[in-house]
């Protein structure tokens, strides 16, 4: 499983990069500083997920609850993923739908943070 966490973290790492320059090459000038703001987060935020991911997949070697890994890199990777979606989206349209994914990614995203922490702590 750690090799899973570690790929995904590369993986994310690197659409992370790609997006960056999208917003820095393709949307400066045809959107405003706000929504700039909104995407360079979604941007952020993908690497941190990415990032975390890379730590959990490095830290997951011992031989502690292994179900509590899982669950925590799923949750941050979901987390990760709706919260940087739901900034990238809201960048283009002000939708009811991305308002209620974004706190969603937000919560599952810190819930499985703390999931990882604890198991941790249990190795």
């Amino acid at each position: 499983m750690a090799a899973r966490w570690i790929s995904l973290s590369a993986i994310g790492a690197a659409v992370s990069v790609i997006l960056s320059a999208v917003g820095f090459h393709v949307l400066a000038g045809r959107v405003d500083e706000h929504h700039i703001g909104l995407w360079n987060t979604g941007c952020r935020s993908l690497m941190y997920g990415a990032l975390s991911l890379g730590i959990l997949g490095l830290t997951e070697r011992g031989s502690g609850p292994r179900r509590a890994f899982d669950v925590a890199g799923w949750g941050i990777a979901l987390g990760s993923l709706l919260f940087s979606l739901g900034n990238f989206g809201f960048t283009f349209t002000p939708s009811r739908l991305i308002f209620i994914v974004t706190p969603i990614g937000a919560v599952s995203w810190i819930l499985a943070l703390f999931l990882f922490g604890w198991a941790v702590l249990r190795d």
